[in-house]
């Protein structure tokens, strides 16, 4: 009867996650993942994430469901200087890889853990600003997370996730200096559409990591280049969206090699596909931040009421506002929505 509820309440989540929106889709994932895991229902999360290895599982958006289950997973190793709750989530991520020996999320997991143990020694500073007794924390435990990555490497193939980790895991692991590239070619041939990869490798390469701007650009045109038929010119326009989010914070064109000319291409590609107002969101926004007022004004046009604000960086409403006051022929219907807002 156990067993017959708990399949009962998979097929619901699928269900009702096929006729969501795209924030409440991930929402209703990482309120699963929480679930389960804070209730040590491991077979269900195992059945939950073989739900989502197939490269057609995606939100409205496009994005990965798996990104949007590590995600959620990551966020349990949330920065906590508490040595009791990392003793806990560990012997959790541990009883979860014994309880499915065979699970390629398990080992993922705790090497999460252990890299966020890594970057609360590490801090968000910069090198020279860490305290000699906070590295050698910083080596500990960024060297579990990979060896625990290296020993469970057999996963690779089947889970794309174990690329992004382990990118995420050089960048604090002292490794050959090799093995990034090493690492990020293999994934771009066995799992070229992993969105989350590109991603990962797009932080490592800023030039506070010994990259440059340069190196982003020119791993932007190679994730083009190896999702071109599937994709357009979408997976450009992912990548400086992304690192607009986490990086430059609105400032992508004046302080990388991001081109609206290619990122306009490749949202027209993207919206072609999955024309979600979170796209078209994205995209307006980034027209704005390009001073394209006319691409601006026709995406805003195409989304009407169902625009969404969370899309405009971490201001969206002031930055919504100065737009748009550059530019007069708003939908009426979003100017309600505004003055309903205010």
């Amino acid at each position: 009867m156990k067993y017959l509820l708990l399949i009962a309440l998979l097929i619901g989540i699928t269900i009702a996650q096929s006729h969501a929106g795209e924030v409440e889709l991930r929402d209703a994932l990482a309120t699963d993942v929480r679930y389960f895991l804070h209730n040590n229902q491991y077979e269900a999360l195992e059945r939950l994430h073989a739900s989502l290895l197939e490269p057609d599982a995606r939100t409205p958006s496009g994005v990965w469901k798996l990104a949007v289950f590590y995600n959620q997973l990551a966020w349990f190793a949330k920065e906590d200087t508490d040595p009791t709750y990392w003793k806990q989530l560990e012997a959790r991520a541990q009883a979860w890889h014994k309880a499915v020996p065979d699970s390629t999320a398990a080992p993922i997991f705790l090497a999460q853990i252990y890299l966020s143990r890594a970057w609360i020694y590490r801090g968000k500073g910069w090198a020279n600003e860490v305290r000699s007794e906070d590295w050698k924390n910083v080596r500990e435990y960024a060297g579990k997370a990979y060896e625990i990555l290296k020993t469970e490497q057999k996963i690779r193939k089947r889970d794309p996730s174990w690329y992004t980790a382990m990118i995420n895991v050089l960048r604090l692991y002292q490794s050959e200096p090799q093995e990034f590239e090493k690492v990020l070619k293999e994934g771009m041939s066995i799992h070229p559409d992993y969105h989350e990869m590109y991603f990962a490798a797009a932080i490592s390469l800023q030039p506070r990591w010994g990259g440059s701007e340069e190196a982003i650009a020119a791993l932007a045109n190679e994730a083009v280049r190896r999702t071109r038929d599937k994709e357009g010119e979408a997976l450009y326009a992912r990548i400086y969206w992304y690192m607009d989010q986490v990086v430059y914070k609105g400032d992508l064109f004046s302080e990388s090699k991001a081109s609206w000319a290619r990122m306009r291409i490749g949202f027209n590609d993207l919206v072609s596909k999955y024309p979600d107002a979170w796209n078209l969101s994205a995209y307006a926004y980034f027209a704005c931040r390009a001073e394209d007022y006319t691409t601006m004004s026709e995406v805003l046009t195409r989304i009407g009421d169902r625009l969404n604000l969370d899309a405009w960086g971490s201001n969206g409403k002031k930055t919504y506002v100065a737009c748009t006051s550059k530019k007069l022929d708003i939908p009426p219907q979003q100017k309600s929505v505004e003055r309903a807002k205010t």
